[in-house]
């Protein structure tokens, strides 16, 4: 199927069809939503960790609104994520699923995944895995920081970071519950519920979520590297539990969360096991305690505790735990913010953590002989000063890390940005890094290893052409120093180790339309690796621009189309280009290779707002309509053949609201 005529044609068509429609449709916009000039000007703080418009921030932002998310009926966090410039899905061992980001794969430690300011990524290997993982329906805003953030975060922030911001008291204000069922054509796709509570009371405020659900990754069948085939009908089960309590008194804060998530799968690596499906568990509760504390109006300081507590990975073969490790984190940050004049602010600090690892399975030598625990030592420094001059805007940036392991890391930052009427731009330099998490310590090749050392230049211009829409370029050079790889030896033992280099350059584009009518949002992104990869296990034969798993060329778009008041038609695409992934062994044993064709996955949800007294919202939608079954591809030599997504779903949302 050769689709990339038709991403020409449909980039072309959305690019420049808003733009014409934009000097014939002059009706004011609704006043029920915000308009595009409201919506650029919403306030975001996560390239930053002060209160500034995207097109002010130094980084490189998307902002998913909760609306946005309620139209396009997204299923879980993967969904929105797939709209994003440069987001490409794919699949690591023992069924898991994550995405990469420009090109470069991100699951384990180069992508930071924040719920409300909380860090979600384990511990152990520093990944997050999706798939009906997380609660959309109680989201606000999703910001995200397309661009290193190691400056500001540290070292699980080296490629990326996503802040999920969920609803705070007082937009709950009530009781509100939904409930989600999706089918395929054999077994169930999802069926969730979602209750949250919420309030403000004068100067207190307080949000309780439940989430709760099951689910399925495919009905597909699976073909491991030896051609062995097995069904993955209710055998890749995809089971989420997550509770979470947010309370504000004043400036004091209080944020806990326990995700208990749950799934199945057939292979470890890239072989059917004997046993399976066997269970897999990701086991997690977080806390986190803050105060804002005024010394002036121009002077604050906030000191912070988080502590995570986590048993993730934890496998069983409903006889015996094969896996079970647990790990904790424990962190303390004060951070000062200053603002010296109008147009002069910094804020500096100092964070330090302390990481524990147990072997709770009984063993006595995991972490070597007769060690059954480690303990590691984190300290940084930080400050970062933003200057606002007529000429432009300055932010400048530093942090320092001192790990008791691996030694010191330093992140600098410099961004330059400005506006001119309907015109911005922003020019960013960032050198982030990758912190080795404890099992790449534990598991390193020669007892060694090194964090990953990233250079990444970043321009964006940006034009308003019309009050209803805005066209925005980006170009992107990224340099990683050191990657730390995953990889398994003849033997089958895994193990890490530190390559010389890798990264991609390339670019994307978005435009965005908004008019009474609904809007149109679509979003080009290349990436190269030509020159840029020496780690063998992303090669693919004769193809030095592309990297394994990742699609040189991705199109998407979401819009939403509004008939009368209440209803919409909100059609949705993602256009993924051709991809390389593994294909068996020859007869040697050594690994094949081969291309997975480009591939067009359309989705149509329909949505119907405010019934029974503005209480009711319902929304039925399709998903992958053409029946397409996403490939979910492992980045990287890992002995993995595609995992099949569900294909065709049909899915059913209800929501029930009422005030207090």
């Amino acid at each position: 199927m050769k689709l990339h005529y038709l991403t020409t044609k449909l980039l072309l068509f959305f690019l420049f069809v808003p733009l014409i429609c934009s000097y014939a449709q002059e009706s004011e916009d609704d006043f029920d939503i915000l308009s595009l000039e409201e919506l650029m000007n919403i306030s975001v703080s996560v390239a930053s960790n002060t209160q500034l418009t995207q097109r002010e921030s130094p980084g490189i932002i998307s902002v998913i609104t909760e609306r946005e998310i309620a139209n396009m009926g997204a299923r879980d966090l993967m969904d929105v994520l797939n709209m994003i410039p440069g987001v490409s899905l794919g699949k690591d061992v023992q069924g898991t699923v994550g995405f990469g980001l420009r090109g470069n794969w991100g699951f384990e430690g180069k992508i930071l995944i924040l719920m409300d300011g909380i860090e979600m990524n384990e511990t152990l290997f520093a990944t997050t895995p999706l798939g009906n993982h997380f609660n959309v329906s109680n989201i606000s805003k999703i910001e995200i920081i397309r661009g290193p953030g190691s400056s500001i975060y540290g070292g699980f922030a080296e490629l990326g970071v996503i802040n999920i911001i969920t609803k705070h008291g007082e937009e709950v204000n009530g009781l509100s519950a939904t409930g989600t069922y999706g089918t395929g054509e054999k077994t169930f796709a999802r069926r969730n519920l979602s209750l949250t509570t919420g309030d403000k009371l004068g100067d207190f405020e307080y949000v309780v979520n439940g989430f709760i659900g099951q689910g399925n990754r495919s009905e597909s069948v699976f073909e491991d590297i030896n051609g062995v085939r097995a069904s993955l009908t209710d055998q890749n089960r995809l089971d989420p539990t997550l509770l979470s309590t947010k309370m504000k008194y004043k400036d004091l804060s209080l944020k806990l969360i326990y995700d208990g998530y749950e799934t199945t799968s057939l292979n470890w690596y890239g072989e059917i096991e004997e046993n399976a499906p066997y269970s897999m568990s990701f086991k997690s509760v977080y806390g986190e305690l803050k105060y804002e504390y005024k010394l002036s109006e121009k002077i604050s300081i906030i000191p912070r505790l988080e502590v995570k507590n986590q048993k993730p990975w934890r496998v069983s073969d409903s006889e015996d735990w094969l896996y079970e490790i647990s790990a904790s984190r424990t962190r303390g940050n004060v951070t000062s913010n200053i603002q010296f004049t109008e147009n002069i602010n910094m804020q500096a600090g100092f964070e330090v953590y302390s990481d524990v690892a147990k072997d709770i399975s009984g063993g006595t030598d995991y972490f070597g002989p007769g060690e059954s625990e480690v303990d590691y030592f984190n300290t940084a420094v930080f400050a970062q000063t933003r200057f606002i001059s007529n000429l432009a805007n300055l932010t400048l940036g530093l942090r320092y890390d001192e790990h008791s392991e691996f030694g010191g890391a330093l992140s600098p930052r410099l961004g330059v940005t400005k506006t001119w009427g309907k015109l911005h731009t922003k020019f960013l330099y960032n050198q982030s890094f990758r912190a080795p998490a404890i099992e790449n310590i534990n598991l390193s090749f020669d007892g060694t290893i090194a964090p990953e050392r990233t250079q990444v230049f970043e321009f964006e211009l940006g034009f308003q052409v019309s009050p209803k829409m805005i066209l925005v370029a980006n170009l992107f050079d990224i340099t990683i120093k050191d990657p730390i790889v995953y990889f398994l030896d003849e033997e089958g033992g895994e193990g890490y180790e530190n390559f010389p280099e890798t990264g991609t350059r390339g670019f994307d584009i978005e435009s965005k339309y908004k008019d009474k009518w609904g809007y149109i949002n679509i979003n080009y992104s290349f990436y190269s690796s030509n020159n840029k990869n020496e780690v063998p296990l992303y090669n693919i034969p004769d193809e030095d621009a592309s990297l394994l798993g990742m699609p040189n060329h991705r199109l998407n778009l979401y819009s939403n189309f509004k008939i009368g008041n209440n209803f919409s038609i909100n059609p949705s695409f993602n256009l993924y280009g051709k991809r390389y992934t593994v294909t068996g062994l020859d007869g040697n044993g050594d690994t094949t290779f081969g291309a997975v064709d480009s591939d067009l996955f359309l989705n149509l949800f329909f949505n119907y707002r405010n019934l029974w007294k503005d209480r009711i919202d319902i929304g039925i939608g399709v998903y992958d309509v053409l029946d397409r079954k996403m490939k979910f591809i492992q980045p990287y030599d890992g002995g993995h053949l595609p995992l099949p997504g569900m294909g065709r779903e049909l899915m059913v949302r209800m929501s029930f609201k009422t005030n207090w």
